[in-house]
């Protein structure tokens, strides 16, 4: 028997806790970009679908409106400016070499062509920010690479440029976050760095392990709880924002206590036991007095001595052959 056994010394160290939380599956909002239309139209054509991946500047719809017509309008007013101003400055310098006008009214012209270089770049600039192509439509593009999360327009529907409502959401779900609710009694448990184990309904055989990226330093008035945000790497995309989430965050109390692997302890008849190895003729059943216990370690309030030798396996088939004389 003594062959098959294993030994442990009682050792001591602050008590471990675990607090658990309950939580969502969220897209981290620096990745997670609204699309709001920058002009009123009727929605051409529509290319993607709820869900769909999207790269970065892929074409996501096409848009008909009045507005991007007088874009045009304006473009075209502001290329013909430019030319006549260019026309004109020739002009003055040429009579201000032959001393026909003064230097003011060179520069005056001067500033006319950079006054029309000014308002074509600015056009310029509305037609690459619209992507405006040819046909005289607004090319909506994606502006980061990610995920349709949320959609609410669909081909032929009329938008405009004061809309409250996003058109469309993107989320970069690379990297997540679960979002948990801490009461107030817990809030001094929670530091940001700290390891979090996160449990979800469509793979409760998978752990996910993150660590505390965020504390949102304010509490709901109504459920006086604080939030915090655990961020998770998801490469495998296995995680879906709006997912629910069981948080488990580990802490350490500011006491110690002396503790045991949890297996060496035997619960029987409403009490805890384990065996004090002192001889191989020699094995006291010990009662002890439990303070925390988790799947590793059982902390011992009262029964147990650091320094003293425990049996770990084949326990509790000695303690019966000792409980049965």
């Amino acid at each position: 028997m003594q062959r098959l056994i294993k030994t442990d010394t009682v050792k001591t160290n602050y008590v471990e806790n675990e607090l658990n939380l309950a939580g969502k599956i969220q897209a981290i909002p620096s990745k997670n970009i609204k699309i709001y239309p920058l002009i009123s139209g009727i929605v051409k054509n529509l290319y993607v679908e709820l869900g769909d991946y999207v790269s970065e500047g892929q074409p996501l719809a096409e848009i008909i409106s009045s507005e991007v017509a007088e874009f045009e309008k304006e473009l075209a007013n502001a290329e013909a400016d430019l030319q006549i101003a260019k026309k004109n400055l020739n002009v003055a310098k040429d009579m201000f070499d032959s001393k026909l006008i003064s230097e003011k009214e060179y520069i005056t012209a001067q500033k006319e062509v950079e006054k029309a270089e000014a308002e074509l770049k600015r056009l310029k600039a509305i037609f690459s920010i619209y992507h405006i192509n040819e046909t005289g439509t607004y090319t909506l593009k994606s502006p980061i690479s990610g995920y349709i999360i949320t959609k609410n327009i669909s081909q032929g529907m009329q938008i405009r440029a004061d809309a409250t409502d996003e058109m469309m959401t993107i989320a970069d779900i690379d990297k997540l976050w679960a979002v948990a609710n801490v009461y107030e009694s817990d809030m001094s448990k929670i530091k940001v760095g700290e390891k979090a184990c996160i449990e979800t309904i469509a793979y409760p055989d998978s752990l996910f392990v993150g660590k505390i990226d965020k504390i949102f330093e304010m509490l709901d008035p109504v459920t006086r709880t604080m939030k915090i945000a655990i961020q998770l790497d998801n490469k495998n995309y296995l995680l879906k924002p709006e997912m629910y989430a069981k948080v488990k965050l580990k802490y350490f109390e500011k006491y110690q206590l002396p503790y045991v692997p949890s297996q060496s302890v035997i619960f029987d008849n409403a009490k805890y036991y384990v065996l004090v190895y002192k001889s191989k003729c020699d094995i006291e059943v010990r009662n002890v007095e439990i303070e925390k216990s988790n799947k590793k370690r059982t902390y011992i309030k009262n029964g147990l001595k650091p320094g003293e030798v425990i049996i770990t396996s084949s326990n509790l088939l000695i303690y019966d052959a000792i409980t049965e004389q």
